[in-house]
């Protein structure tokens, strides 16, 4: 079939709001995008859909270039369809670590990754990593951050914003809120978070964790539950996220493996104190002067200290941690190199 020179091809979860972010990254800058998707409406990924969805694309003109987020059912899609031009694998720390444990999932990481002429990360080390696990199949690898919005990076109104947590959540007015955006899976270690925050509210009756299931994303159908001091919300729409970024105290984030997360690079730049495992894409953003807090191992006790001993982050702390996220870590200017380091070579 033909190649359309302006065509991008991202083979990405639909409801996905990374998915949403790159659509917007490669349409504002004059391409045209397909989405190939393996889940529909409120569904989870279907792997049935899998061969239909690689067949049809044997049978469709093929783009310029072709993107696949992650190396588990959406990476398998990306590897299965023709080549483009320039094929790029956008690689999912979650699914990185799960191939360590499974020898079919390094099996199926290998085949992605041998299907794609650049491996796209976002810290340097999931692209040693990547050298390490798969040492003959790994790509070009380039490191670069997906950054921080330019909504994100505004002065935002932290008063206002923790009314607006205090209107919409179970935390009253006095609390010491912290929140955990990145879901309740066990790949963040969801259950030590709930674990050291019972231990800590043992002797500070004050906190409140605030938990994002992002297993939910239908708000408008979802009741925000509440039990000793935990309220889950579904996923937010990136706008009320942020919100919920300026007005708690504290944010967490503990997973054993990880790349540069946007929630964490959100929460530093939004002036929230930032809880982190001490794993090396964390340490990266100590390096580079972002002040973040590093949670040392056995984690469970070091966050039950940290939960213990919590207080909001100060202004000038706040202030600092702004500068740093407009200095290096700007969305648009982040995705000007992600969009031209996918399409080179295949105008």
């Amino acid at each position: 079939m033909r190649r359309d020179t302006r065509t991008v091809r991202l083979v990405a979860p639909r409801r996905s709001p990374h998915t949403q972010t790159w659509v917007r990254a490669f349409t504002s800058r004059g391409w045209e995008v397909e989405l190939a998707s393996l889940t529909f409406g409120r569904s989870a990924v279907s792997w049935w859909m899998l061969p239909w969805r690689a067949l049809k694309g044997r049978f469709s003109p093929r783009p310029a270039v072709t993107v696949f987020q992650s190396m588990g059912a959406h990476g398998l899609l990306g590897a299965l369809l023709p080549r483009s031009r320039r094929t790029v694998v956008v690689p999912w720390g979650s699914e990185v670590e799960a191939a360590r444990r499974s020898r079919w999932r390094s099996w199926i990481g290998g085949f992605i990754l041998r299907r794609a002429d650049v491996a796209l990360v976002t810290s340097n080390d999931m692209a040693e990593t990547l050298r390490s696990l798969w040492p003959s199949s790994a790509p070009e690898l380039i490191v670069i951050s997906w950054g921080v919005s330019d909504a994100a990076l505004r002065q935002h109104d932290h008063t206002a914003a923790r009314r607006t947590v205090e209107r919409t959540t179970t935390a009253d007015h006095n609390s010491t809120v912290v929140l955990a955006p990145r879901g309740v899976g066990g790949v963040y270690r969801h259950h030590l978070v709930l674990e050291a925050f019972r231990q800590a509210r043992r002797t500070r009756l004050d906190l409140h964790l605030l938990v994002i299931d992002t297993r939910r994303t239908d708000a408008t159908e979802y009741e925000p539950s509440d039990s000793d001091g935990v309220t889950i919300l579904p996923m937010q729409p990136r706008s009320e996220l942020h919100t919920l970024l300026a007005g708690v105290d504290g944010v967490v984030s503990i997973p054993a493996a990880d790349q540069r997360s946007t929630s964490v690079l959100e929460a530093i730049a939004l002036g929230a104190r930032v809880l982190l495992s001490d794993i090396p894409a964390y340490r990266e953003l100590l390096v580079e002067g972002a002040d973040v807090d590093i949670l040392g191992e056995p984690v469970l006790e070091s966050l039950t200290l940290a939960f213990r001993s919590i207080q909001p982050t100060t202004l000038a702390a706040r202030e600092a941690n702004q500068q740093w996220a407009r200095a290096h870590e700007r969305e648009s200017i982040q995705f000007d190199r992600i969009v031209t380091a996918c399409t080179r070579d295949a105008r």
